[in-house]
């Protein structure tokens, strides 16, 4: 496993006096991990899932390429099925679904755009250590996180996962934009995170969970 060098989060960032430097150069060796899987945490129980397979299959709906990751059943009896779509073995992080079926039990909509394809080579360029840089970068650009934060982050194991994300996302009716990109994380917390472009290493979206910043 990938030792993830989180020292320069102090430079510019962090006033500390000599004794908190110390005490930080002491603790800025972590661990980084590729995943092939969605690196959330999902919030469904066993009777979630024959639930959802149930009301797929009644539907006649296939969903081949979904994986849900939240069952909402709401106070008027209807249903909301959240999840993630894959293309090419790699999820879409910037196009997730929910299916909603009403009291019945009857499919009747979709949130989110159903992506079938995307033209672009699926093969990442960059290197986990080059996504260590990247994502130490953000976290040291971040005023919020207090010391305290960063004892607890450069104690945590990261995990990467490869992905599409749309450059256009959230643009109106601007034409997709599909790019390589990694997910970047803490194991099983979902911030501080990052989404950085496999091309040139930048980050295109930052979110500690109080704020988030936006790439060009």
């Amino acid at each position: 496993m990938k030792k993830l060098m989180l020292i320069f989060l102090l430079l510019g960032t962090i006033a500390c006096d000599k004794e908190d430097e110390n005490e930080y150069a002491n603790m800025n060796l972590n661990c980084i991990e590729k995943v092939t899987t969605s690196a959330w945490v999902s919030t469904l129980t066993s009777n979630d899932r024959q639930r959802i397979d149930l009301l797929f299959t009644n539907n006649g709906i296939v969903v081949n390429h979904f994986e849900p990751y939240e069952f909402i059943p709401d106070s008027l009896g209807y249903s909301h099925i959240k999840g993630f779509q894959y293309v090419n073995s790699l999820r879409v992080f910037t196009n997730n679904l929910i299916y909603h079926f009403n009291k019945e039990d009857q499919y009747y909509s979709l949130s989110g755009d159903l992506i079938n394809e995307v033209y672009i080579n699926s093969e990442a360029k960059s290197s986990l250590s080059s996504m260590e840089n990247s994502y130490g970068k953000a976290l040291a650009a971040d005023s919020f996180l207090t010391n305290e934060l960063v004892r607890n982050l450069v104690n945590e194991c990261f995990t990467a996962e490869l992905g599409y994300y749309n450059l256009n996302a959230g643009r109106g009716y601007a034409p997709e934009n599909f790019v390589l990109a990694w997910l970047v994380k803490p194991v099983n917390k979902e911030y501080p995170f990052a989404y950085i472009n496999d091309n040139n290493q930048e980050v295109i979206y930052y979110d500690n969970g109080l704020r988030f910043m936006q790439g060009n």
